[in-house]
């Protein structure tokens, strides 16, 4: 089986090197300048896709391979639709607000969004992140007052818009 990923994040360099376990071949397309490190001897970087057809794929570089199954990995957008408007949050391309530390919402702190941190060990983060949380929610640890909570998470934040971080890498670690 040959499988053709398109993307180059951290889930498409995950699942393209899981399935490569597997798989006879990985064709794993992204539109990055220069090749990404991945283990696994079966995975061909390809660049972007001009087209497909019902066996396989052209790409940018004038290859075409002969592709049994695709995998779009085109990240995510964080959408809360379970949430009602008093929880006063605010989602603006990926950039969750107001929240103290990435976890814990300032205006409504009985309420913790596990999990918007990326670019780094996910399940570890988010057991910190659990644990972090729950100090504050079973009083075992007090929160600075909101005044406290919204200067440290605006000094964060400048300091991440000064990196020249996008909303979309707001969270990001």
């Amino acid at each position: 089986m040959q499988f053709n990923f398109f993307t180059a994040g951290p889930s498409g360099t995950d699942i393209a090197q899981d399935v490569a376990s597997t798989a006879e071949c990985v064709f794993w397309s992204h539109h990055l300048k220069a090749p990404k490190h991945v283990k696994g001897n079966n995975i061909i970087q390809k660049p972007d896709i001009i087209s497909m057809t019902e066996e396989g794929v052209h790409f940018k570089d004038g290859s075409y391979e002969k592709i049994s199954t695709v995998l779009y990995c085109t990240g995510y957008e964080f959408t809360f639709p379970f949430l009602s408007v008093d929880s006063n949050l605010s989602c603006y391309d990926n950039y969750v607000q107001p929240l103290y530390k990435h976890c814990i919402n300032i205006n409504r702190p009985s309420l913790a969004i596990i999990g918007l941190i990326f670019l780094n060990c996910p399940f570890q983060t988010f057991d910190l992140q659990v644990r972090f949380a729950l100090k504050f929610m079973t009083a075992k640890l007090s929160l600075p007052s909101r005044e406290e909570m919204l200067a440290e998470t605006a000094k964060d934040m400048s300091e991440r818009w000064s990196r020249g971080l996008s909303h979309r890498k707001a969270h990001a670690f």
